[in-house]
């Protein structure tokens, strides 16, 4: 093989490496902008994933009333509202956006819902805590805890009543047995005799004598006239 072909075949040997090379460098590129292609995607996609204000409102109310956790409640959401699985997991990552979760904290204080109601009755509820929490997770955590606290509270509450009531009815019985005491401390020895004798009908004579301080023959001719 004369020098010339020689040499031209080392040009053409190193031709191919730079190919290689290129090539190499080609899917290197490729990749990445395959990478940054699937990152736009992601950040497009998470900029259309929203919450509105009635999606709020259904997971201020689940949170409150079952107590579940926050992925379960957005899981919920995801299923009342049709959305796909990927929704809940992007949406709950967010910050909360202050103008919207006033909006719907207000539009629950105007609403009759009985668990948000008791956070406003025992001034659990913090907006500015709450509105400045780090995400969706933070925010429903903290008004689960927020919850529990305040149906502990409604039961003492209940409790508490409930014993008000019934000292108030041991106070009726007490005023009424105090009447009927001093009705009988006023009754004369046959009206008493007689008063036994229809309040306690089993109550034995002699005993009946023995109250009222007269002699079972006295006691028993009493009665007897009752039954006249």
């Amino acid at each position: 093989m004369d020098e010339g072909t020689t040499s031209l075949r080392g040009e053409l040997s190193r031709l191919f490496g730079e190919l290689s090379s290129l090539n190499k460098s080609a899917s290197a590129v490729r990749a990445s902008i395959s990478l940054l292609n699937i990152e736009i995607s992601e950040r497009e996609g998470a900029e259309k994933q929203t919450l509105t204000n009635e999606q709020l409102y259904y997971l201020i109310s689940v949170v409150l009333e079952t107590g579940v956790p926050a992925s379960k409640a957005f899981a919920l959401c995801a299923e009342e509202f049709n959305k796909p699985e990927v929704w809940a997991k992007k949406v709950i990552r967010y910050s909360p956006i202050k103008e919207q979760a006033e909006g719907v904290l207000s539009q629950l204080e105007r609403g009759s819902n009985f668990y948000f109601q008791s956070l406003l009755k025992y001034k659990l509820l913090n907006k500015r805590k709450l509105i400045g929490s780090s995400d969706y997770r933070a925010f429903l955590k903290l008004l689960k805890e927020w919850s529990k606290i305040s149906q502990a509270l409604a039961n003492k509450d209940a409790e508490i009543e409930r014993l008000n009531s019934l000292v108030e009815g041991l106070e009726t019985e007490i005023i009424k047995k105090d009447k009927s005491l001093q009705m009988v401390k006023d009754l004369k020895p046959k009206e008493h005799a007689i008063f036994l004798r229809n309040e306690y009908k089993d109550m034995p004579l002699t005993q009946i004598a023995k109250i009222v301080g007269v002699s079972r023959q006295t006691a028993s001719k009493y009665i007897s006239d009752l039954s006249r």
